[in-house]
């Protein structure tokens, strides 16, 4: 019941986050954390969530059209 809060309250912060930090921080932000809940090491936890955060961002903007927001990062977009 702890573990199922906790990733209530994530979720919150994430909606909460979404436009300002954008879709590739806000889900790292919130993503480490979830993984290190159920289990994960620090490095794996770290690099396989940045990874999955650019790679569906990725997908979803680039590949099928679906714009996400890209918040603090938006000085890298051309």
């Amino acid at each position: 019941l702890i573990k199922t809060g906790i990733c209530v309250g994530l979720l919150i912060v994430f909606a909460g986050t979404f436009e300002s930090l954008g879709f590739i921080l806000s889900s790292m932000l919130i993503g480490i954390p979830m993984a290190r809940l159920y289990g994960g090491r620090w490095l794996p936890s770290v690099v396989i969530v940045s990874l999955m955060a650019i790679g569906l961002y990725l997908l979803f903007d680039k590949a099928m059209d679906v714009p996400l927001p890209l918040g603090l990062l938006e000085v890298l977009e051309n």
